[in-house]
């Protein structure tokens, strides 16, 4: 079985931007909750693009877990760097 968001370029730059933007947040720790949400914003209609394409719930699953995972890291850098406790 083919892998839907493999083969298409669009679905890889969205979630491509949304890695981006979670890892640059981890990083810098730049605009506090800005990039977290537009890398979630984004990992969502990616989501909804390659659920449409055809691409098989497992195969959305991992992507979005990864994601989610990346996010809830950024978040708890934030926590420890002065956040709400």
């Amino acid at each position: 079985m083919e892998s839907v968001i493999l083969s298409s370029p669009i679905l890889m730059v969205g979630y491509g931007l949304a890695v981006l933007f979670c890892l640059f947040d981890l990083i810098k720790h730049a605009t506090g909750f800005v990039f977290p949400i537009i890398s979630l914003v984004l990992c969502t209609a990616s989501t909804v693009a390659a659920l449409l394409m055809g691409a098989s719930l497992q195969e959305a699953a991992i992507a979005v877990m990864i994601l989610a995972a990346l996010n809830l890291t950024v978040y708890l850098g934030h926590k420890g760097k002065g956040g709400k406790k």
